[in-house]
């Protein structure tokens, strides 16, 4: 049986553009699982990466019981 809690999650995605550092940009993802504690931060570099993470951030959301 589904719980009747209700549940909120938010992610983040910052984008940063890095031509002196020699990168073209990169990201920061920030996921909330829950508002009023602290943020998982992870920093990614590249298209892919910043897809599949998102990818792995919703399918863990609409996943859990």
């Amino acid at each position: 049986m589904a719980s009747q809690v209700p549940r909120s999650a938010a992610l983040l995605i910052s984008v940063y553009m890095d031509t002196e550092g020699g990168a073209h940009w990169y990201a920061r993802l920030r996921s909330f699982d829950d508002p009023a504690a602290g943020a998982h931060a992870v920093r990614i570099a590249t298209e892919e990466e910043l897809i599949q993470a998102v990818r792995e951030w919703l399918a863990g959301l609409v996943e859990r019981p």
